[in-house]
């Protein structure tokens, strides 16, 4: 649609997890360079803390591909509100190991020796975790914290990262154990005004054009977003699919105000 209008490669503002549209702001780059560190010093716990909809997934992602690339071995778990048996099952599943139905104290043995041959090979294991905050069960909770504390002699069979909402951190108070391991923290906050400006910018670049957002537009989609990267996007995607409707060559923020028209309407209907 609006793609060709703009000579564009592809959509600038999909809500998904493609790194070549990666983006950075002051607290995104700290955050990055945080877990970089994590990784290079071969920490054991870090957490990234967030409210939704901020980049915590796509930070997750990114440190993912740079784990994958140094040559370890990684696995995300999207969504941990599991109970602790199942969450072990489907760790073992997203290693690649199809262990269903087995005992705790066998699935348990059979990461443990996964980790370890690992290890052998010189190879660190990465355990990411997404939407921590969504952990209901304090047990599972001790079965994160039991994987951190196998070990081969000095070293930690597992490298883990838990990344959530800001709740994480009162959630992670039910188990103390689990809480005093973090030793590197991160916290990515809402973009301000300016940074919104490049990140809509260079959204476009990445998609292959120019920056189209009138100051008007940039101080009208911060207003509604707050900042919030996953809400910039929706809103500028609608914004640039109503600009294409009038066949402008810009967006202006009468065209965001109508991509916000589509939004409510679309929140009434239900």
């Amino acid at each position: 649609m609006y793609t060709d209008h703009w000579s564009l490669r592809a959509k600038p503002f999909r809500n998904d997890l493609d790194l070549s549209f990666a983006c950075m702001w002051e607290a995104y780059e700290e955050a990055l360079a945080r877990m970089q560190y994590f990784v290079a010093d071969g920490k054991r716990l870090a957490t990234i803390t967030g409210p939704s909809g901020v980049g915590k997934s796509y930070l997750l992602a990114a440190l993912a591909r740079d784990i994958r690339l140094h040559g370890d071995i990684v696995a995300t778990v999207p969504n941990p509100s599991l109970a602790p048996d199942e969450l072990l099952e489907y760790i073992l599943t997203l290693y690649g190991h199809d262990r269903s139905g087995l005992s705790k104290a066998r699935a348990l043995a059979a990461l443990t020796y996964f980790a370890r041959e690992n290890v052998l090979q010189n190879t660190r294991t990465y355990l990411l975790i997404d939407e921590a905050q969504a952990i209901r069960d304090p047990y599972t909770l001790d079965e994160i914290n039991l994987i951190l504390n196998l070990a081969e002699g000095a070293k930690p069979l597992f490298c883990v990262v838990m990344a959530g909402e800001s709740g994480l951190g009162e959630l992670l108070n039910d188990c103390p154990g689990l809480k005093q391991k973090i030793e590197i923290t991160a916290r990515l906050t809402p973009l301000s005004l300016e940074e919104t400006r490049d990140y809509i910018a260079g959204r476009l670049k990445a998609a292959g054009g120019e920056n189209i957002f009138d100051d008007s537009a940039v101080a009208r989609l911060y207003q509604w977003s707050g900042g919030i990267a996953r809400l910039i996007n929706i809103a500028a995607d609608l914004a640039m699919l109503a600009s294409y409707g009038d066949e402008k060559i810009t967006v202006d923020d009468s065209a965001v105000d109508a991509g916000l028209e589509d939004i409510d309407s679309a929140y009434k209907a239900r």
